[in-house]
């Protein structure tokens, strides 16, 4: 397996694991992870196969808590094993972590799902209880397509973040806390945004002039959050 990974690499791109037989990716992901870690620990078979099954995903993004304090990141194009630097900070990258690419993509950290879709009907067939045991679906959402400015994106929380619903200005910071949530939960709640800021926080209203009417294009955003948090 090392030909398939330089020395000390703890970066991969994921469309050349995907080609791998699970044997040898297993191996790969076995040698970036002992690359990225400082400790003794290791991984285990329930940590590989995690692993594997969300890097042959749909999923666009996503994040895998290690042991050692490691933490896997997948997009579109990399798997990269990194400290977990959230065990201090507990905060994950700042600024756009996913932008809406094409209906029916997936963002997914260790915390929550979204999932778009351009079709109610289609998107409640897509996502009927084959991961009842591991998501629970909390918010579907209708936002209107045709009023989101620019490229519709998804961040997490920022310092002076505000955001406008029911003819009101807010500060985020304040509805977060007043929602009760934990640090981690705040941190790596997905924040919807288009060019002109935030378009839909999950557990709020969309921003004003965001719900669809009748002949208007709706996008359908299903909000998840995972049942073991």
């Amino acid at each position: 397996a090392s030909g398939y990974v330089d020395a000390g690499a703890v970066s991969v791109d994921r469309a050349d694991l995907k080609e791998l037989h699970s044997a040898i990716s297993s191996r790969v992901l076995r040698i970036m992870y002992n690359n990225a870690k400082s400790g003794g620990s290791t991984l285990g078979e329930v940590h590989i196969r995690a692993l594997v099954d969300l890097i042959n995903s749909d999923s666009a993004y996503g994040e895998l808590s290690l042991p050692g304090k490691i933490t896997a990141r997948i997009d579109r194009h990399t798997v990269r094993f990194a400290v977990d630097e959230s065990e201090v900070t507990c905060e994950p990258p700042c600024g756009v972590v996913f932008t809406y690419p094409k209906d029916g993509e997936i963002f997914e950290n260790r915390l929550y799902r979204v999932t778009f879709s351009q079709d109610a009907h289609n998107h409640h067939n897509n996502n009927s209880n084959k991961d009842e045991n591991i998501y629970k679906l909390s918010i579907l959402m209708p936002l209107s397509f045709d009023k989101i400015k620019g490229e519709l994106k998804i961040k997490y929380r920022e310092v002076g973040d505000i955001y406008r619903f029911g003819g009101m200005t807010r500060k985020v910071k304040k509805l977060l806390s007043d929602k009760k949530l934990t640090l981690d939960e705040r941190a790596y709640l997905p924040i919807l945004c288009d060019d002109e800021g935030i378009v839909w926080i999950p557990g709020f209203p969309p921003r004003d002039g965001l719900k669809p009417v009748s002949d208007e294009r709706s996008i359908w955003v299903s909000f998840d959050r995972k049942n073991n948090i």
